[in-house]
């Protein structure tokens, strides 16, 4: 009925008089989610006066997707001359993003953003002459919101440093990536997961790496004898020739 309808705002751009039959689509911005709304028609002559209402629409809005944004995936370094690198990654499987953000790591672990804005593509030249030692992509929305860090690229490293495990809190597996100093990798390299008493649960690598670069490590939450790992904290232990990493990490339940 007419109830109502004198507070309920006005479309901001009303269409002109139109022929019948034709169809006039009209667009409306600023609505609440999740909330009921009605539409309807009235025709008004050139003295201001209004017809009765015409048919009304009801719908409803649905609810926004708050949940953040996952990280891309694949992040990959190519160098294109003493300076720069080319930066490509796969893009991020949540829906609403708007473009991505490069930060860089310096030597004191702290990330910062590289170059401009945010960038709508998918791959990106930037300049390493300042001194990363790795560099990370996360995904935006369109609001500028800016979701979970993507798993580091190393370009170069003077020592052993240990990026994981992913993900964290541990679920069911997780992986951890290293990048190894000249140093480390030329002699043993031994990464071991501890309880909280200090025993040690499982070897996850024990060998020598051969060379510098970047090494990965899955462990399958499981111990020594091949039983899962309960919840609860754990310590992540790295040594090598020069390396004495501790990291301590939680199991989920």
């Amino acid at each position: 009925d007419e109830t109502g309808w004198p507070d309920v705002a006005l479309h901001p751009d009303p269409p002109f008089p139109a022929h019948a039959g034709e169809t006039v689509s009209l667009r409306w911005t600023g609505l609440s989610s999740g909330e009921t709304y009605w539409i309807g028609v009235r025709a008004e002559a050139e003295n201001g006066q209004l017809s009765p209402l015409g048919p009304t629409v009801r719908f409803t809005t649905g609810f926004l997707d708050l949940a953040p944004l996952e990280p891309p995936g694949s992040l990959r370094l190519a160098w294109i001359d003493a300076l720069h690198l080319l930066l490509e990654w796969d893009p991020s499987p949540s829906p609403g993003v708007a473009g991505y953000r490069v930060l860089g790591r310096d030597r004191h672990g702290a990330w910062t953003p590289e170059g401009g804005g945010p960038l709508p593509a998918t791959a990106t030249e930037t300049v390493v002459a300042a001194g990363p030692t790795a560099f990370a992509v996360r995904a935006l929305d369109r609001d500028g919101n800016e979701g979970a860090l993507s798993v580091p690229a190393v370009v170069y490293s003077d020592r052993t440093e240990l990026d994981g495990p992913f993900p964290h809190p541990v679920g069911s597996s997780c992986r951890l990536l290293l990048s190894l100093s000249d140093e480390d990798a030329a002699g043993r390299l031994r990464v071991t997961v501890r309880d909280a008493r200090g025993n040690r649960i499982r070897t996850l690598y024990d060998a020598n790496p051969g060379s510098g670069g970047r090494l990965e490590i899955e462990w399958d939450r499981r111990d020594a004898n091949g039983s899962p790992a309960p919840p609860g904290f754990y310590l992540l232990a790295v040594d090598g020739a020069r390396a004495r990493i501790q990291r301590k990490i939680f199991l989920a339940p």
